[in-house]
């Protein structure tokens, strides 16, 4: 029986940087080169290679850095590779700003879960500011319990951080699901601890290659919980 849903907050619940992760490609050559996020290119097929990589990256065990992602992205857009990786270089010189925004459904989503009486905790590497971020966007009143890792010490895939938040909300890891983008850290993380996991994947990448339920958009969670028993 399922008596408590877990979330990660960047990408998942959050829009870190206020934009969908297919947005984001252009978003960041908007703020930092404009002149060739006017161009006309394959934005889409930029976000899905960058997005795709990414999770390659994380699965190899390595830290996927946001220079070569970009890099990639660009160069799936149409960018010829030198050229992507020297304006890969340009943008990641600066800094993206942070923009938080509650993912969209978010809200809806966690509303609907504490009606049907399910304890909800947000797990997540973070920077120990978490809590505050999820008051500014007044989403903490459904939350019960929230797992920073800058407070606790330990990281996803670190099955630890999942049992802090079991153990936060008083029950066994198999009451519990996490939800997360992200399939090394979120799934396989919360599996080692435990825990079944449920993949967001906006971009519809990893669906066909990983063996846990996959969801486009966070509403069609409320399906899925069901069959979960």
């Amino acid at each position: 029986m399922i008596r408590a849903v877990f979330f990660d907050a960047g990408h998942t619940l959050i829009r870190s940087y206020g934009v969908s992760k297919e947005d984001l490609l252009r978003h960041a050559c908007r703020l930092f080169a404009p002149k060739l996020a006017a161009r006309p290119l394959a934005w889409s097929e930029g976000a899905r290679a960058m997005e795709l990589h990414f999770q390659q990256t994380r699965l190899q065990g390595k830290k996927a850095s946001f220079t070569d992602n970009l890099r990639i992205g660009l160069k799936a857009a149409g960018i010829p590779d030198t050229e992507a990786k020297a304006w890969a270089l340009s943008i990641t010189a600066r800094k993206l700003p942070k923009k938080l925004r509650p993912e969209p459904g978010a809200i809806w989503l966690l509303q609907r879960l504490k009606r049907a009486g399910l304890n909800v905790a947000v797990v997540s590497n973070w920077d120990g500011s978490l809590e505050r971020a999820l008051e500014k966007l007044r989403m903490h009143r459904w939350i019960d319990a929230v797992v920073d890792s800058g407070k606790t010490g330990v990281r996803k895939p670190d099955p630890r951080i999942f049992h802090v938040a079991c153990r936060k909300l008083r029950i066994r890891p198999d009451e519990a699901v996490h939800v997360g983008d992200i399939y090394a850290a979120d799934i396989l993380g919360a599996r080692v601890a435990g825990i079944r996991g449920v993949l967001y994947d906006p971009l519809g990448i990893m669906e066909t290659r990983v063996s846990c339920p996959v969801i486009r958009r966070l509403p069609e969670l409320v399906a899925v919980l069901n069959p979960l028993g």
